[in-house]
């Protein structure tokens, strides 16, 4: 009995040394909320973007997202001068070393080139990223599928800048890294909408037969 009894206590404090950790997160991540509800008006927009990139880290590892290379995504990645001349426009860039290899991705800005490539959404060892269709860093945006120094323009994936960062928010991949997400039929940012499937594996792109007049209904359609 005594035996039993000492086994009994080691589970036990077996299973609160697992669950205190969590506790210590739930209770931590309270003590954040509260402060940026009471302290949110002061901070500064660097601050304000460093926390949201945090948060989106912290979603990605609760939705099972795994992140790219080395935990982190792909840390080559840099925005240079597409024409190397130091000036507008920019293009997304891989480095290796001393040398860069410019992609087929451009924006009219260092802030945009940048804040695209900040806001890359990893999924297993690939990632998405918002950029002009017409490659001139203008609208219309769409996806493009990154894999290394490899960029693939998703062709109907046309939208809206806000729309599509929206989109890389809100992609939930399932276990095989498939994507389902609404996009525009016609592959003009406009109505009808039909749903797509994309495969992060192998890229493969996959359009739904029905047709929805608006996205509201297409997002219901697809449990969004």
């Amino acid at each position: 009995m005594k035996l039993l009894s000492v086994l009994v206590m080691g589970c036990l404090l077996s299973v609160a040394a697992v669950a205190a950790p969590g506790d210590r997160i739930a209770e931590k991540a309270d003590r954040i909320a509260m402060e940026l509800r009471y302290r949110g008006h002061e901070l500064s927009q660097s601050q304000r973007e460093q926390i949201n990139k945090s948060l989106d880290s912290i979603r990605r590892v609760l939705d099972g997202d795994l992140e790219g290379p080395g935990g982190g995504g792909d840390s080559r990645y840099t925005c240079v001068s597409r024409d190397n001349d130091g000036r507008a426009p920019y293009s997304l860039a891989i480095r290796e070393g001393i040398n860069v290899t410019r992609l087929q991705i451009t924006y009219d800005t260092l802030p945009s080139c940048e804040q695209a490539m900040n806001l890359i959404r990893y999924i297993g060892y690939k990632g998405l990223i918002c950029t002009s269709r017409d490659n001139d860093g203008r609208e219309p945006t769409l996806l493009a599928l990154l894999n290394g120094g490899q960029a693939a323009r998703i062709s109907k994936t046309v939208m809206n800048k806000a729309d599509c960062l929206e989109t890389l928010r809100t992609l939930r991949p399932d276990r095989n890294n498939n994507i389902v997400m609404c996009v525009s039929r016609d592959a003009d940012g406009r109505n009808p909408y039909v749903a797509l499937n994309l495969n992060m594996n192998n890229g493969s792109v996959q359009t739904g037969t029905e047709t929805f007049n608006n996205i509201a209904d297409c997002k219901k359609f697809i449990g969004q």
